[in-house]
């Protein structure tokens, strides 16, 4: 099930990047190198741009969207895992994170490298989430971790060759690096 479809308009697809036809994209979007979206993520670029560096995961009904009101993006970087159901709508994101299945980042936020956030857990607008913080438990307690996160390399190198089998895919962006 490789048929593709092209990109929508104000949306950049990297070549190697895959994304599902029934992903939901939607305003100034640009999917960096050897991403992986799943279908029914959405991404909505809805008060200014969403930039996802390489190498990033946004599992089944996972929402980013930026709402940010004075207009700035919203900058994800790379090696990041958005698992299913978790949303994030924070200022910026680093490298090497991971949100929780249900977790949920609040507007504003910002998350440095090599966090976690549990499942279901929040932060709170506007609050930062500094180097290898973990956050836990019905109360959403942080604590700093003593080591950062894994690399998702394997999920990556797993999910880029199942998706296309069971999956239409949206096409790269013409003329992206």
């Amino acid at each position: 099930m490789t048929a593709s479809a092209p990109a929508a308009e104000g949306i950049t697809i990297a070549p190697t990047a895959i994304v599902c036809r029934d992903a939901i994209l939607e305003g100034n979007v640009t999917i960096g190198d050897n991403c992986i979206i799943h279908p029914l993520a959405i991404i909505r670029a809805k008060s200014g741009p969403i930039l996802i560096g390489a190498n990033n995961i946004v599992e089944e009904r996972a929402i980013i969207e930026n709402r940010n009101t004075d207009g700035k993006p919203m900058v994800i970087g790379d090696g990041n895992t958005f698992e299913v159901q978790s949303q994030c709508r924070a200022l910026c994101i680093g490298r090497n994170n991971v949100m929780g299945v249900r977790s949920e980042l609040e507007d504003g936020c910002v998350v440095l490298d090599d966090c976690t956030l549990g499942v279901g857990c929040r932060v709170v607008a506007g609050q930062t989430l500094d180097v290898r913080s973990v956050v836990f438990g019905s109360d959403s307690v942080h604590r700093i971790a003593a080591d950062g996160v894994l690399a998702n390399t394997t999920q990556l190198e797993l999910l880029r060759v199942l998706l296309p089998s069971y999956h239409y895919l949206q096409k790269s962006s013409t003329g992206a690096k």
